[in-house]
């Protein structure tokens, strides 16, 4: 996109990259600070734990004088408050972490550009100094991902994914088995997802079968705004139903409170819905607002935190287990016992048959997924 849409000349260093090379600089969390240029490595208290300015990694003297003795980052509260800002970009899921890389050679054009070295910050300017990187990055990110960019097969993504969604998509017979047997014991479940519809339909026909709307699930909603969904309430917090074509947003539903008249969602109907709330959700006779639920998902910021907060209990899957093995090698045993100190109560790593692409979750030049162990610090959770 940004050598062919945005105008980026093909002879700049970002039509040279190989994701051979560049891969190992990709992670979850990792947060580009839009005033220096720098890619940061947060601890759960917001102490910056490492440092780039472009690709290069910054040393201690450097972190010392940029963050101070505290090492804590000015933004901190705002990101973990989930406060949208010009300052600052969170990479937190893997349709964004790819961009890593590109983020950091954009700084380095930027400052090859201005003729610095960079790290010069923007106060008093208009905007931060770095914002266009940001600006770009989100075009391209709309041009690939979005809603409309499905149909017409426009970028790279969703094309790749129809003409072949075995070659990147895993089939998952043994997770189905496993919601089915819930759903046979008495549980009610439900299927929440922030993708629209035609991805979410291609890629668990693939992953559940053709017959999942009705199998694994008593109801489905797509464009959930995840981690918004589980404390909207009001009118921002309805449920819509699907259009005609069964591919965009429809009519909103009213509330379904229980002994009323008002709409009730049926299970077992294989209708799908959009956005709507926890709050709405608990309206309803069939879920009830006493109701217990228990919550997965892969993100720990947008799923599991904002689950938690609203009262849910949540478990949270993550592949990078299985990578933070093979990166501590020897190490891995003291790492377990960390993790199970800081909360998480399983076994770090997996079968090799269970794991991803390894080609994908290489091990990452910025070290440990979940551990972060400032020089001469006590070990601290990364994630912020």
């Amino acid at each position: 996109f940004l050598l062919e849409e945005a105008g980026y000349a093909p002879d700049t260093a970002l039509a040279r990259l190989s994701w051979h090379d560049v891969s190992g600089l990709v992670a979850k969390g990792i947060v580009l600070d839009l005033e220096t240029g720098d890619s940061l490595k947060l601890d759960s208290d917001g102490r910056v734990v490492q440092a780039r300015h472009g690709r290069r990694m910054l040393g201690e003297p450097e972190l010392d004088a940029a963050y101070g003795t505290t090492r804590r980052w000015t933004h901190f509260d705002d990101l973990r408050a989930g406060v949208r800002s010009k300052s600052f970009n969170a990479f937190a899921t893997h349709f964004d972490v790819p961009a890593i890389p590109l983020a950091m050679v954009m700084v380095e054009m930027a400052d090859a550009a201005e003729g610095t070295h960079g790290r010069e910050t923007s106060a008093g300017a208009p905007e931060p100094r770095y914002a266009h990187i940001f600006r770009d990055l989100l075009a391209g990110f709309d041009w690939n991902f979005s809603t409309e960019a499905f149909a017409p097969r426009r970028g790279r993504y969703f094309a790749a994914l129809q003409d072949d969604v075995g070659r990147y998509v895993y089939a998952r017979p043994n997770v189905r088995r496993w919601i089915v047997a819930q759903r046979a014991a008495g549980q009610r479940v439900l299927l929440g997802t922030n993708s629209h519809i035609e991805y979410t339909r291609l890629l668990l026909d693939h992953c559940f079968g053709s017959d999942w709307r009705r199998e694994i699930a008593d109801v489905l909603v797509v464009n959930c705004g995840k981690p918004g969904w589980f404390d909207r309430d009001g009118a921002d917090g309805a449920f819509f139903r699907l259009d005609v074509a069964g591919t965009r947003e429809g009519a909103q539903v009213p509330p379904g409170y229980a002994g009323g008249e008002g709409f009730c969602m049926k299970p077992r109907t294989g209708e799908v819905f959009a956005r709507g709330s926890l709050a709405a959700l608990r309206e309803h006779d069939w879920f009830g607002p006493c109701a217990t639920m228990l919550y997965f998902g892969d993100s720990y910021s947008s799923d599991v935190l904002a689950a938690q907060r609203a009262g849910l209990d949540a478990v949270l899957v993550l592949e990078e287990l299985a990578d933070d093995v093979a990166l501590e090698g020897e190490n891995a045993p003291a790492m377990q016992r960390e993790l199970r100190q800081l909360g998480f109560g399983v076994t770090l790593g997996a079968p090799a048959e269970d794991c991803c692409n390894r080609h994908y979750l290489r091990k990452s030049q910025w070290g440990s997924f979940f551990l972060a162990q400032p020089e001469g610090g006590t070990t601290q959770l990364h994630y912020w």
